[in-house]
């Protein structure tokens, strides 16, 4: 399933097999969201233009919880993740702090994670040693690591991006997790997370300064990103450092992009959505 937000104030869910859409739209003004499951049920948490979050069953449109206030000036990236068992969320925003959140009651479930000097545009999480983990990008220029059960960041802040970082993603390399970085600086960085050093050199971007990033492995155990360039759709192989396969022109700007099954990326285009392969 791939769900998509529009500027059509509508949250849609589709089936990545047949492209046809799986239930009636929901009703959203959205600045950003994310998925999880709650009590059994697929959802989709949804930040509004003022900043409150808002969980919605995908199926039935259902409201599994009242709205409540994120206290962001403007959330700008979303993740999900779990914790023993419990859904949580986390949003991050113009006002430098992530806010990590209990989707059963709407409340906080550790105090704001700070340490970003500017705004933070890119949020991911994953498991390190057994432990939910997130990943955020900032203006900073920085890429900074947290224990989601604690708020407290781990390690120093992963530095070497000379512009504001764009995106983040999270990937495992070789049995190790890794978190990757797009920024403005038009260059993708690579990052061993329990280690906190970065995986060989810089690649280049090969595309503009967007937010558009998404990581998916392939079957032969190799991870390849797709980055969007206005129009165009570009894919590099991370793990050799080099252009992986043919770019796919569109006829409107990307503006999203995400992994899907079997190597495939799903991506957003003007008003339109459509799944791509990679090809070589």
């Amino acid at each position: 399933m791939l769900v998509t937000a529009g500027a059509d104030h509508a949250v849609r869910t589709w089936d990545l097999t047949t492209g046809s859409q799986t239930s009636d739209s929901l009703s959203a003004e959205v600045s950003a969201m994310t998925t999880t499951v709650v009590g059994g049920h697929s959802v989709v948490v949804t930040a509004a233009p003022d900043a409150t979050l808002h969980i919605l069953e995908l199926a039935t449109g259902k409201t599994v919880h009242r709205p409540f206030p994120s206290g962001h000036g403007r959330v700008l990236a979303m993740a999900s993740a779990t914790l023993d068992g419990l859904p949580v969320a986390l949003t991050a925003g113009s006002d430098r702090v992530v806010g990590v959140w209990d989707l059963t009651t709407g409340q906080p479930l550790v105090a704001p994670l700070t340490g970003h000097s500017s705004r933070i545009t890119a949020a991911a999480t994953t498991v390190l040693d057994g432990q939910p983990v997130a990943v955020t990008g900032s203006w900073d220029k920085t890429v900074r690591l947290w224990d989601i059960a604690t708020g407290r960041q781990l390690g120093e802040p992963l530095t070497g991006h000379t512009d504001w970082v764009t995106a983040v993603a999270t990937a495992t390399l070789g049995g190790v997790p890794i978190a990757i970085s797009k920024s403005r600086d038009r260059t993708i960085r690579l990052w061993n997370l329990s280690t906190g050093q970065q995986i060989r050199d810089a690649q280049a971007a090969e595309s503009g300064s967007g937010n558009t990033l998404a990581v998916s492995a392939m079957a032969d155990g190799r991870l390849v990103a797709a980055l969007g360039d206005d129009r165009t759709v570009r894919f590099r192989d991370l793990t050799a450092g080099r252009s992986a396969g043919t770019d796919h022109l569109l006829p409107f700007p990307v503006h999203s992009l995400a992994a899907a099954p079997g190597g495939r990326f799903a991506v957003g285009f003007g008003c339109e959505v459509g799944v791509l392969s990679r090809t070589s």
